[in-house]
């Protein structure tokens, strides 16, 4: 609780893990991070794998959006370890290249979605629609 002159924590009732470097190819992880502010939810930009791990363990993300090209390991890494500390996050991974045994091994980790890049906006728009319709019954419009 706060006490006079402290500000309170801010809470909010949804929270999402963008994991991307900040160079032009992840230009979708800003259009995705001013999409979802504006609409309330509470976003966890971070630029390496242990920076999420760290998240996932501390906060309640009720969707993880993973880079595949993140520093200290690759996406389909931070996706294992991931579902080390949390099995059930829905995750969508962003990869460049995508070839059938990359797709099967984030099956087999249970990514929810694979999306390659360039990111399609209304791609992604839909498919957190979708997440947060199925895992949530919420409609989160972007």
């Amino acid at each position: 609780m706060a006490t006079y002159g402290e500000l309170a924590p801010v809470v909010y009732p949804w929270e999402v893990l963008i994991s991307a470097d900040r160079t032009p190819e992840q230009a979708w992880a800003d259009w995705l991070t001013a999409r979802l502010e504006p609409r309330g939810v509470g976003v966890f930009r971070v630029r390496s794998g242990e920076e999420a791990l760290r998240i996932v363990r501390r906060e309640q993300i009720k969707l993880a959006v993973l880079d595949a090209r993140i520093q200290q390991m690759d996406g389909l890494g931070l996706l294992r370890r991931i579902r080390s500390i949390n099995s059930v996050l829905p995750c969508l991974l962003v990869a460049d290249e995508i070839d059938a045994r990359y797709l099967k091994t984030a099956l087999e980790l249970r990514a929810y979605s694979v999306i390659a890049t360039p990111v399609d906006e209304d791609v992604l728009r839909e498919l957190i629609a979708v997440v947060f319709r199925r895992f949530y019954e919420s409609e989160m419009l972007l």
